[in-house]
């Protein structure tokens, strides 16, 4: 009596047949849209370079995390340019009567110092 063996993909819900350029079937539909969009409107060079905005938002590279190259851009550029504000807790009492903490480096040498002295 014989089994049938078959390896699932990874990630079942989302598999899809990767083609030309490692993008399937609906994402070469969706690079082509603004292509032949601005082929009526602006030429075959328009068209050209629309599609090839079109794939450089669509290609994914294992580079930049699975994402596209203008998304991998857009996040990093807004990581780089936002503020960089850090909240925390208070774990000291407000009134201040909190024992002195005293924060070192490695080398025992202080850093800072919070509460009453």
């Amino acid at each position: 009596m014989s089994s049938l063996h078959y390896r699932l993909p990874p990630d079942i819900l989302h598999y899809e047949i990767r083609y030309m350029f490692g993008l399937s079937v609906q994402d070469m539909m969706l690079a082509a849209l603004p292509g032949m969009a601005a082929l009526s409107k602006f030429g075959l060079v328009g068209g050209a370079l629309a599609s090839l905005a079109a794939l450089g938002v669509l290609k994914r590279f294992e580079v930049f995390g699975d994402r596209s190259v203008l998304v991998y851009l857009a996040l990093w550029a807004w990581h780089r340019f936002r503020p960089k504000d850090v909240y925390m807790p208070r774990v000291l009492p407000a009134n201040g009567a909190a024992p002195q903490m005293e924060v070192v480096t490695w080398d025992d040498e202080p850093l800072y110092k919070v509460g009453d002295a």
